[in-house]
């Protein structure tokens, strides 16, 4: 089988003693004795319509012939994501764990989505620029499936479930997100008597705002005033919410849920009580950076 080129007309003929043994290309396309022989930029081009743009198989068939003159099997564009799926599990997974495992901020969550014909969980653990993602069940086990998080001893931010708490080598941070999506759903069901909710919310957005100040001007801690000011006003709003909380006479299944996050507020505060000389220094990532919405694009996508 040749290749006859449509613009110089060169004919180009496979020959698999022409790729040495030790070629990483070598294994990526058909095996050796296949009638037919598909080389690793196309078998890319392939991935990238089908993975990268979520183009159906014949959509993406068409247009890779329109583009590259390549008029490759249905069977081959069906089959390009377990290909690829392989090639990254053999050669990159190992190289993303390390890198992510060694990230001084790391973002961990976790979602529902569809895989194997079944609902499953979508792990991600990502900074801004990287983005490992796995599938399991949502057991510590399927957590640290991933290879990331048991070797992470940075910043870890994360939500309040429960499955990440065995990760005791790394200090935890609540996702900013939840610091303001939480106190809103508490704000929003009962806005006179729960007022603490939005002032925990504007004290998260006056602390990122402080901190993405400070890191424009090359800072790595917030000035000490500054800090001095947000713990005061997250302080203020926690001991009025859990006066609203005890205190208030509100519909029971608000005043439980009011309960929960004043609690869990004050349990986020508990867990970084470190010497006040080191605690601007979590605060940084604490509230600021590693919750930005493209840090978690690769979540949304799996979604």
């Amino acid at each position: 089988m040749s290749k006859l080129c449509r613009c110089c007309g060169a004919v180009t003929t496979p020959d698999w003693n022409a790729v040495p043994a030790t070629d990483p290309c070598r294994d990526v396309v058909a095996a050796p004795g296949s009638p037919v022989r598909i080389g690793p930029e196309t078998l890319a081009r392939a991935a990238l319509l089908t993975c990268g743009h979520f183009l159906p198989i014949g959509r993406a068939r068409a247009l890779l012939e329109t583009l590259t003159g390549m008029d490759v099997s249905t069977g081959l564009l069906a089959g390009v994501r377990g290909r690829a799926a392989r090639t990254l599990e053999k050669r990159f997974v190992a190289q993303m764990q390390a890198l992510l495992a060694t990230a001084p901020v790391l973002h961990a969550d976790e979602t529902t989505g569809r895989a194997a014909g079944a609902l499953s969980y979508v792990h991600v653990a990502c900074t801004e620029y990287l983005t490992l993602m796995h599938v399991g069940g949502r057991t510590q086990g399927d957590i640290d499936a991933g290879g990331v998080l048991p070797a992470f001893s940075g910043v870890l931010v994360r939500d309040g479930y429960a499955g990440y708490e065995h990760l005791t080598q790394a200090p935890h941070a609540w996702c900013g997100a939840r610091w303001v999506r939480d106190p809103r759903s508490i704000s929003d069901a009962d806005p006179d008597g729960q007022p603490w909710a939005l002032a925990m919310a504007n004290t998260v957005i006056e602390a990122h705002h402080a901190a993405r100040v400070a890191r424009e001007r090359g800072a790595t801690a917030l000035d000490t005033a500054v800090l001095a000011g947000i713990r005061n006003h997250y302080l203020g709003a926690l001991a009025r919410g859990r006066d609203d909380t005890l205190r208030s006479e509100t519909v029971p299944a608000v005043k439980q849920a009011a309960n929960i996050i004043a609690l869990t507020s004050e349990n986020i505060l508990s867990e970084v009580q470190i010497p006040r000389n080191q605690h601007q220094v979590l605060m940084l990532p604490m509230f600021c950076e590693s919750c930005r919405g493209r840090v978690t694009t690769g979540e949304r996508r799996a979604r």
